[in-house]
């Protein structure tokens, strides 16, 4: 009867292959600034919805927020069924 594998030991088998992995993608230095490009233009994009909103509460309260959110998705509402069929032609 083979002996059961510990946890630990399984643990560290799929760890090495994990750190192979991460250390091969740090080592790329435009993967290293794509990434750090993405990260900083998510944070730009989530402190500006965060200004927005704060914002907007301070003007109208709720229904200022409610409107900002609308406001924001209404393009692409209207737009993405018209360019989805277009780009399934």
């Amino acid at each position: 009867m083979p002996e059961p594998t510990s946890r630990a030991r399984t643990a560290v088998g799929v760890r090495g292959p994990y750190r192979q992995a991460w250390a091969s993608v740090t080592r790329n230095r435009n993967l290293r600034l794509a990434q750090a490009s993405s990260l900083s233009a998510w944070t730009g994009e989530f402190l500006f919805l965060s200004a927005m909103t704060v914002y907007a509460f301070d003007q109208d309260g709720a229904a200022g927020v409610g409107l900002v959110g609308f406001l924001r998705v209404l393009p692409a509402t209207l737009a993405l069924p018209w360019l989805g069929a277009l780009a399934d032609r």
